[in-house]
């Protein structure tokens, strides 16, 4: 959501993904154009695929690093590290880059390894035992 409001206000953004990654959401309907109409509103942006395990293809990064204000990532902990591209490398090649780590669990803490979604979030806090019945029930 922070880079479709970024893209929203101007800002170019661009979405690298693994090569062949553009199954699940892109593929559900409703559909235009052959798109997922979700995916299509919340992904107004460039998108590039490149196997970052590739150094190779890795390289064809750094350009872009440069170019770049921002930069947002969601690997589970140690991932950017392993990859070299956690921030102590990426401030290398720009130094007044501003790095997201977003993760919902946290980059440390019991739950760090733990992949989740938005259901995950809320069933953790407590909030979807709220939805189940209603108040208003006879």
């Amino acid at each position: 959501m922070a880079t479709l409001i970024l893209s929203e206000t101007g800002a170019n953004v661009i979405k690298v993904e693994r090569p062949n990654s553009w199954g699940g959401m892109r593929n559900f309907f409703p559909q235009l154009y052959n798109k997922n109409i979700t995916f299509a509103m919340l992904n107004q942006k460039i998108n590039l695929s490149i196997n970052l395990k590739d150094p190779r293809q890795r390289r064809l990064l750094s350009p872009l690093i440069k170019e770049v204000d921002i930069i947002f990532e969601q690997f589970q902990p140690g991932v950017m590290d392993r990859l070299n591209l956690a921030y102590k490398a990426i401030s290398a090649i720009k130094p007044n880059i501003i790095y997201y780590s977003i993760k919902g669990s946290g980059q440390t803490g019991p739950k760090k390894n733990i992949t989740g979604h938005d259901l995950n979030y809320i069933g953790d806090s407590g909030l979807l035992a709220l939805s189940i019945g209603s108040p208003f029930e006879g």
